[in-house]
């Protein structure tokens, strides 16, 4: 089974970027949240309709970070994944994932998840996908050492 990426959808990558490279991606989408309605930042994102609505909406518009199920919901699907978060510093993004990393582990020890806090934003984030891209596709790393790179 290939490896998976999995990113937030902080990482502003559409989810094919690395079909043509045979390698799993995967984003797990943030929730913008304007008034009373919540908005998923995944593909079927009508910007028009969220931008309509935080003009109308007297609030501040605020946004949440994916749960550690919608972690786990892709953590899950393959037995090797490497998880490039938002930094820290600005979301609970990565503590989701680290939770999720944990219960998925606790289900089934005997997959591989290497976690990654970018302390940064997206340019670095797509930078990181890149980087694990270059080198899963070398087959010549074992998981570990991919992660310690």
């Amino acid at each position: 089974m290939k490896p998976r990426i999995i990113s937030d959808s902080s990482c502003d990558l559409p989810k094919d970027f690395l079909e043509k490279d045979g390698i799993d991606f995967s984003l797990v989408p943030l929730k913008i949240i304007v008034g009373d309605h919540e908005f998923i930042d995944d593909e079927t994102l009508n910007t028009k309709e969220l931008i309509a609505a935080m003009k109308a909406e007297k609030t501040a518009t605020s946004s949440s970070c994916p749960s550690p199920e919608d972690f786990a919901a892709e953590l899950r699907k393959n037995k090797e994944s490497y998880v490039i978060t938002m930094t820290s510093g600005l979301s609970g993004t990565y503590n989701s994932a680290r939770v999720a990393r944990n219960m998925v582990l606790e289900e089934d020890d005997s997959l591989k998840i290497s976690l990654f806090d970018t302390h940064a934003t997206s340019p670095v984030m797509i930078l990181m996908v890149m980087k694990l891209r270059d080198l899963i596709k070398t087959g010549e790393m074992e998981f570990d050492t991919i992660s310690e790179k």
